[in-house]
């Protein structure tokens, strides 16, 4: 996915109830830009709506509705664009045969695939149906061979100068090791698909890039075809370097480091410190960010943790001088408008850079005023109450603007905050004044954060918060017979801009139904159990209806859409193992729809774990059989190569079969079993009969 680009060509941001003023501003430019904008926080009235879920806001209008490897720079993207291009991304290639297409959205590419099919990151998979009867354990492998060069040469045969070679699915985290550098290559068993091979270096580096996780190629290994050559390239990569145009202005107590990062995976390459006077690295070619990092800083370097600095493509021998740009941000803190000083009501402002997503302190709001080092950029501006709420306010971790820093800029930061106050209630009526049976109501904004407004056993509360629009939420903390059994119930929606009162109501319904196993009744055991959970898959509120054994269940609720979820607590023979199934989708939960019977279906698979073409061996290891529920990412395990046969109760739904190999002590994989620590080859749809 593409960053972000924030375009500043005004001097003032308003956004959810903070001023920011590039270049200075009076109290009157805060006046005419709130005049005009969309939220006007002198002469508005509170205005808030109720979504689907019902909740009435009292008085207003409402609307009703191995090692650990850093992964790296690789195939999947293409690098043959234009380097000095900010708004260029890679292109997403990956070849997912027929049943699918190559998405970047979640800045890896990955295959997303079609009806039918599943993804197991690199490629798709066709789904078979299977109903009760034998699950093909057969996992499917083939021995591959590996040979190692270094640009085309024999790598360094030194032991204080190589790195480690690995196959690897970053979708998955299937990895298989393939050894060092300077060994004589490598001989294994393996499943066969798509891997990335992924290079760090862990000694040296004088013959030798020095990345710490970078993609080389993609191999499509599905047959034993002799040997894979994998070449290790690298350039050399050298220049001089300064911060803000001037050589060696840090010291002991400010420097900070420069990074090769390449974003998608986390792929880096150190470049040293700004203390030194030059750099020289060797790097495998490909397209990078050069960042900087903040080490000691006493006011004289940027304090970016990771601030971007330029992008680059790194074709061949590159020599490039690196300077790190500053701009010091100054300005004053106020809170609506006046300077609040006390060590009993302030907050922490934070700084999250656009570009590179780094967060970092810059100063305390009762400080009254800031001056902050940063590497020219855009940022957002976020909010932390850590003490007091009578003049600083409550929210916690929200973003009240963005400023854009080119030069040095001299601007204010005036939180816009009001005092709501008003009643809890229970379906109209007032809650439970214990502590044993208690919910909390909070404020969560649109653009993040929250504001913790009471518990429900007090019926009422009083909070001085960011102006701005947020989503109403419920959590119970105790209920037991009256509160919601809800984690997290988006009540209505809210749009705070003046003081003003603003009453919740959280409605209710009481949830009723019975709880059966493929039809029959549960067996009555706490040895053989499972729970039922209500969930919704956008906000992941969840309430616990009951448990299975029980038969019976009911439950106080929040009025919305769920899915009903399925999780094993117990048992291993007579109930479905999955421990997060979805067995309904798409249940609206109202008072007119109280009532709600649960059947869990079952299948029962069974068969036998074999190595296609090998007999596995206990002194090498185990190999491990696993389903993965593509709806919920739930792991199942099945059975191994050391058993005799398996038998398993499952709920319908579509997994991908997975094979993980457990090497025995002292003994690697590679032999008798596959190598591989997490590899998905094949997808079957479990249907109930």
């Amino acid at each position: 996915m593409a960053r972000p680009k924030y375009i500043q060509t005004r001097t003032s941001v308003t956004l959810i109830g903070a001023m920011l003023c590039a270049g200075g501003c009076s109290l009157e430019d805060v006046a005419s830009a709130d005049a005009n904008a969309d939220t006007d926080t002198g002469n508005s009235t509170l205005s808030s709506g109720t979504g689907d879920d019902g909740g009435d806001v009292t008085g207003l209008t409402a609307d009703t509705a191995g090692d650990d490897w850093t992964e790296g720079t690789g195939p999947g993207w293409d690098t043959d664009t234009d380097p000095t291009d900010a708004d260029q991304e890679g292109t997403c290639n990956l070849d997912c045969g027929q049943g699918g297409y190559c998405d970047e959205s979640n800045d890896v590419p990955t295959c997303v695939c079609d009806p039918g099919f599943a993804s197991t990151g690199l490629d798709c998979v066709p789904c078979e149906t299977i109903a009760d009867g034998t699950l093909p354990g057969i996992v499917p492998a083939v021995r591959a061979a590996f040979e190692f060069s270094i640009n085309g040469d024999v790598p360094p045969q030194s032991p204080y100068d190589f790195g480690r070679l690995e196959l690897r699915n970053q979708a998955t985290g299937d990895a298989v090791p393939l050894g060092r550098t300077n060994d004589d290559g490598a001989s294994l068993l393996v499943v066969p698909g798509k891997y990335d091979v992924l290079y760090r270096l862990v000694e040296g580096g004088e013959a030798l890039p020095t990345n710490e996780g970078v993609v080389l190629e993609t191999l499509a290994i599905y047959e034993a075809a002799g040997t894979y050559a994998i070449d290790i390239p690298y350039a050399h990569y050298t220049g001089r370097i300064s911060v803000n145009g001037e050589a060696n202005v840090s010291n002991v107590y400010n420097f900070g480091r420069l990074w090769l990062v390449n974003p998608s995976t986390g792929d880096r390459v150190s470049l040293g410190d700004t203390r030194a006077t030059q750099f020289s690295v060797n790097v495998v070619p490909g397209r990078y960010e050069i960042r900087y990092e903040v080490r000691e800083n006493d006011g004289l370097v940027p304090a970016n943790r990771s601030g971007l600095i330029q992008e680059i493509d790194i074709v061949s021998d590159t020599e490039q001088d690196i300077d790190v740009p500053m701009a010091t941000y100054t300005g004053e803190i106020t809170i609506d408008g006046t300077a609040v000083e006390s060590p009993y009501e302030w907050g922490t402002l934070e700084l999250r850079d656009i570009a590179t997503g780094d967060v970092f302190p810059f100063a305390q709001t009762n400080d009254a005023a800031f001056s902050v080092n940063l590497i020219p950029g855009d940022y957002e501006v976020r909010y932390t109450s850590q003490e007091g709420g009578d003049a600083a306010p409550i929210n916690r971790g929200a973003a009240v603007g963005l400023v854009s820093i080119n030069e040095d800029t001299e601007g204010a930061i005036d939180l816009h905050t009001a005092q709501v106050s008003g009643a809890f209630t229970l379906a109209g009526e007032t809650p439970p004044g214990s502590t044993a049976d208690d919910g909390v109501v909070m404020l969560q904004g649109e653009t993040g954060g929250t504001a913790l407004l009471g518990n429900t056993h007090d019926a009422a509360y009083s909070a001085r918060v960011l102006v701005g629009a947020y989503e109403v939420v419920y959590a119970q903390e105790t209920a037991s017979l009256n509160m919601p059994g809800n984690t997290h119930a988006v009540l209505t929606k809210a749009e705070v801009v003046s003081d003003d009162s603003l009453s919740i109501d959280i409605p209710v319904v009481e949830v009723t139904g019975t709880l059966t196993i493929d039809g029959d009744e549960a067996p009555n055991s706490p040895y053989d159990d499972g729970r039922l959970y209500l969930r919704n898959a956008e906000t992941r509120d969840s309430v616990l209806l009951g448990n299975t054994r029980l038969g019976t269940y009911a439950a106080r609720i929040v009025p919305g859409t769920y899915d009903v979820v399925y999780e094993n607590e117990f048992s291993d023979t007579l109930l479905p193992l999955n421990r997060g199934a979805i067995v309904r989708s798409g249940v609206q939960i109202n008072p007119d729809q109280s009532t709600l019977d649960i059947n869990i279906p079952v299948s029962v698979l069974s068969g036998e774990v074999e190595i296609d073409g090998s007999i596995p061996s206990l002194d090498e290891g185990l190999g491990q059989l696993f389903l993965v529920d593509q709806a919920s990412g739930d792991e199942i395990f099945i059975g191994h190569t050391g058993a005799t046969a398996f038998t398993r109760p499952l709920t319908d739904g579509v997994y991908m079969v997975q094979y993980r190999g457990v090497a025995a002590e002292g003994a690697s994989l590679g032999t008798s079993l596959p190598a591989n620590s997490k590899a998905s080859f094949a997808c079957i749809e479990v249907v109930s009969e």
